[in-house]
């Protein structure tokens, strides 16, 4: 039994889901704007979440943007280690804004901007190791799926500005 199974109903269901509930959320009567800018970036958590698990076993996999429906063509085409770096960032630059730093006793356990500024610095010091991040391929059979295909010194750098964006917040609280 693999340690991770691409594709699982879970990542994609996730993905799935968190998109169909962005795609609703104006129809949720009783939400201030506040409160569904909230709910989205929680959401936009939840799917940077599922493909950052993706991008750590397989690099790079074909990007949703959306619901999709029943009848729509399944044409999803494989997307770069660099694009699903980059689209997973993204998202997570979208999330930060509208999330607390953390929440009170009876919202436990929600998605936090210290948990969306930690998953950034995460992906993004993940990305620039020297096994992603190299001229030279981790494996003989690397290609842009899988890593970048060259040595950019400045993947630790933007690694290093999301590691201090997230910790001057936390010491200023």
């Amino acid at each position: 039994n693999a340690a991770y199974e691409f594709g699982s109903e879970t990542d994609w269901s996730s993905i799935r889901y968190a998109w169909l509930f962005i795609e609703n959320a104006s129809k949720v009567p009783d939400y201030t704007p506040q409160m569904r800018a909230k709910r989205v970036a929680e959401a936009k958590m939840i799917i940077a979440l599922s493909y950052f698990g993706m991008l750590r076993h397989m690099g790079g996999v074909p990007w949703l943007d959306h619901a999709v429906d029943v009848n729509e063509p399944m044409d999803f085409p494989r997307q770069t280690f660099a694009v699903t770096v980059e689209n997973i960032v993204s998202l997570l630059d979208q999330a930060v804004p509208d999330l607390d730093w953390k929440e009170d006793e009876i919202n436990d356990g929600r998605m936090t901007r210290a948990g969306a500024m930690a998953l950034r610095f995460k992906v993004l010091q993940w990305a620039a190791s020297p096994a992603f991040n190299s001229d030279k391929p981790w494996h003989a059979d690397a290609d842009a799926y899988t890593c970048y295909g060259n040595y950019d010194k400045s993947r630790w750098t933007r690694a290093l500005e999301a590691g201090k964006a997230f910790f001057d917040e936390l010491l200023a609280r």
